[in-house]
């Protein structure tokens, strides 16, 4: 064996076993990056707001929202505290958005890596500008743009074209040329228009979710060059690998749209050298010691200009061409770079291939209808790398909308010339449809001036079309891909009050199936509502006990037009007034007990009551939560309660005459009469010994060693089928009635005569382990997880149903 074969193998050996952490897996785009890290044999933790698709790549998770840098550094530090074991040699990202925050874990854990106030500098594009200005390196002319005066200053000031571009982008979104002074303030517009709405909305790709670190836009000059990628590997400040690849055929148009690289350079030997000399330079002055470095630079007749310095690898077919043309691993020595490894320079002339990398762009937006490839495809030798990440039905946005591609791919040849001639026929061997959103049926008849006053109102509605037909094709046997918003309440203003332990009793039973679940927590609304805005989730699961919660979600969920648990907000309204429900009930013959309502003290009671009659506010979400002294025996005591109960919640009693007997609970799935189903029934006895008090549910009867008075049958034993059949056919056209869906539950009581009388209704029956509607479920075979599971496909039902 040679001392060279022997050197890459104790290379490969001494990466084995190591942990390395990644701070975000990214998109499924980016999965080529965990999939070789667990060919190298590394151990991986990874820092990510979710479990996802990267599940069977991973060791170990720390879920944390990575856009809140205190509360992951906490996470890093309270993982590696509690796993003594496990030492962390190194950290990692290949996403833009949290180089940042990766800095800063180098920074707080003494990792080898690039600081964080370098990478500040840097990261800003427009601070880099300035950076380069102050250290004497080649920038354009440039302004930050805050103000209607800042874009009239620059009307005068700077020579045009110009370039429109966000402080922290990605990739191209958001970049725009302007060749005309008199243009400006309309692109401006624009570019504010769709970073806000990146920041504010879920997108489609990844470029976007990098202006969380700020939305800042500034204008530049234009520079017409030769533009340039530089791919680069330094170690203790020395550069080890640097590979030049030309922007190849990059599509000359406002929008900038990337077409693809290609490497080696054809550049001369005299500019590259120009360009290599001022990268290093570059980074020199910047003090970047330590990384794998993306650089994209332009080489103008007067020298080359630094344009952007990524610090993170290079994406999509970076990797897969420069390992295909030098022989290079960008990501085992980036991570030999993180881990203190020497890797030995590499002086490399002469590539093994010649090679292009291309982005498969569709000429417009809209929703992809059709995508494959020929079959002998994979099989020409020249095809290096085929990645399709999109799938039939996804939006797919192209300028001004967005910067969408479908997929890249990476073909080799003898040379230049040859390797064009491949990307020609494989590109003619990959087939795709794009159907465009028609703005005529979707905005009707508004003025619209150009297609830049469209742009970003078109891309909200692809968006949510595309969003919408992704959901009506989800089966039962699929929905486990869905991203669920967990949307709770824990406040006050529900009883019982809903625990931390029940949402994460949820939480994790959804996890257990796969689900990639968002916690929603409406105990501060307005952290939720945009949590929910921003996080691309796909359905709601309402396990709020509060009333005025569950309705702000449902309302909500309308809104924004998102599929979610439970009923409407009509539903919920109604049925959460205890008097209006009750009129609806009446109308339709609905048997209740004698029932009135007083809005003061003073007001006539048009019953005339037999005592005892039970009182409760008129304004409440929970069926039986009263107190005891809620049994009240005489007209004068009756007033004298409503008085204190309408002062103290500023709403009007409901009184009913106290049925004496049993009590039953009806359970019912469905969201339609064709559809609906009665799960077992539920049987509650009261051995009150003659005090009526102890008669009905009552807060102390819920209170933990105070149910022994309470016999629980479940189903009801000896129950005549006449009469099952008759609770739950009155059952069944009250949840009829009351347009409830999904699932509730109906609680009725049987006289000493047999006349069965509906007390309440929940339409939206409380998600805990050891509820009412979990136990009677649990009769017929189904688990907790299970009953999530099926209130979530009859939402997604509904959904569908309502966009037909």
């Amino acid at each position: 064996m040679s001392d060279t074969k022997k050197a890459v193998e104790q290379e490969e050996i001494s990466l084995k076993g190591r942990t390395i952490l990644v701070v975000n897996t990214g998109w499924k785009e980016k999965r080529f990056t965990l999939q070789r890290l667990k060919k190298l044999g590394l151990r991986t933790v990874v820092l990510n707001r979710e479990k996802n698709w990267a599940d069977s790549y991973v060791d170990h998770w720390i879920i944390v929202d990575t856009g809140n840098h205190t509360a992951s550094l906490q996470a890093v530090k309270s993982f590696i505290s509690s796993h003594p074991e496990i030492v962390i040699g190194g950290v990692i990202t290949f996403w833009e958005d949290d180089v940042l925050l990766a800095a800063k874990i180098v920074d707080r854990f003494h990792f080898v890596g690039i600081s964080y106030n370098i990478a500040k500098n840097v990261r800003n594009k427009f601070l880099f500008r300035s950076f380069c200005e102050a250290n004497h390196l080649p920038a354009p002319k440039h302004q930050l743009l805050k103000t209607d005066e800042d874009v009239k200053q620059i009307q005068s000031t700077l020579a045009f074209p110009v370039v429109i571009k966000p402080a922290y982008g990605a990739c191209s979104e958001f970049v725009v040329r302007v060749d005309e002074p008199k243009d400006l303030p309309q692109y401006v517009q624009l570019v504010r228009q769709g970073v806000n709405a990146s920041v504010d909305s879920s997108t489609t790709d990844g470029a976007a979710s990098s202006l969380a670190d700020g939305t800042d836009i500034f204008v530049e000059e234009y520079l017409d060059g030769d533009e340039v990628d530089i791919d680069i590997l330094v170690q203790n400040g020395k550069i080890k690998f640097s590979s030049i690849s030309d922007n190849f055929d990059k599509k000359k148009d406002i929008f900038f749209i990337d077409r693809g690289q290609a490497v080696p350079s054809s550049l001369p030997t005299e500019t590259q050298e120009s360009l290599l000399f001022m990268a290093e330079e570059v980074l020199e002055k910047l003090g970047i010691q330590n990384g794998c470095i993306h650089m994209e630079a332009m080489a103008m007749k007067k020298g080359p200009v630094p344009i952007e310095v990524n610090l993170r690898m290079g994406g999509d077919y970076v990797y897969s061409y420069t390992k295909d043309a030098w022989g290079v691993d960008l990501i085992e020595e980036s991570v030999k770079i993180a881990f203190g490894i020497y890797i030995s320079p590499m002086r490399l002339t002469k590539p093994k291939r010649y090679m292009i990398g291309w982005d498969i762009h569709p000429d417009r937006s809209g929703i992809l209808v059709e995508s494959s490839v020929d079959e002998d495809l994979l099989k020409r030798p020249y095809l290096r790398e085929l990645d399709i990440h999109r799938e039939i039905g996804d939006p797919i946005l192209v300028p001004p909308q967005g910067h969408s591609y479908i997929g890249w791919v990476t073909v080799s040849g003898h040379n230049m010339l040859d390797a064009q001639d491949n990307l020609k026929t494989t590109l003619d061997a990959i087939h795709f449809s794009v159907v465009p959103l028609d703005p005529e049926s979707s905005l009707g008849k508004t003025s619209r001036t150009s297609r830049l006053s469209e742009a970003v109102l078109n891309k909200e509605l692809l968006l949510k079309k595309t969003h919408v037909e992704r959901l009506k094709r989800v089966s039962f046997k699929d929905q486990r891909s869905l991203r669920v918003g967990l949307a709770y309440d824990l406040s006050a203003g529900a009883y019982p009050v809903y625990r931390m332990e029940d949402v994460h009793a949820c939480h994790d039973a959804l996890v257990a199936h796969g689900y990639a679940v968002v916690f929603l927590d409406f105990t501060v609304p307005g952290s939720a509502i945009m949590s929910l805005r921003r996080q691309d989730i796909d359905l709601v699961v309402n396990v709020s006990r509060s009333a005025k919660s569950q309705i702000a979600i449902a309302s909500l969920c309308q809104l924004l037009d998102v599929p979610y648990t439970g009923p409407s907000q009509s539903t919920l309204t109604y049925c959460l007034d205890k008097m209006t429900m009750r009129k609806m009930l009446a109308f339709h013959n609905i048997p209740l007990p004698a029932w009135d309502y007083l809005r003061s003290a003073d007001d006539i009671l048009d019953e005339e009551f037999t005592y005892p009659v039970i009182m409760k506010s008129s304004q409440t979400n929970v069926p039986r939560g009263v107190d005891e002294s809620a049994l009240i025996f005489s007209e004068a005591e009756l007033r004298q309660k409503a008085s204190v109960l309408i002062a103290e919640t500023h709403h009007a009693v409901v009184i009913e005459e106290f049925v004496q007997g049993d009590e039953y609970d009806v359970c019912i799935f469905g969201n339609r009469p064709d559809d609906y189903r009665v799960l077992p029934l539920a049987r509650y006895r009261f051995q009150s010994k003659g005090d009526l008090r102890k008669a009905f549910f009552s807060n102390q009867s819920r209170e933990p060693g105070k149910q022994s008075h309470i016999h629980v049958e479940r189903p009801p034993k000896k129950l005549s089928t006449r009469l099952e059949a008759l609770l739950s056919e009155i059952a069944l056209d009250t949840y009829r009635l009351l347009e409830c869906r999904g699932y509730g539950r109906v609680v009725l009581r049987i006289d000493a005569e047999g006349n069965p009388y509906v007390l309440e209704v929940n339409p939206s029956p409380a998600l805990r382990k050891d509820s009412p509607f979990i136990e009677v479920a649990k009769l017929v075979g189904m688990s907790f997880s299970e009953v999530l599971e099926e209130v979530i496909w009859l939402a997604l039902e509904e959904f569908r149903s309502s966009q037909r």
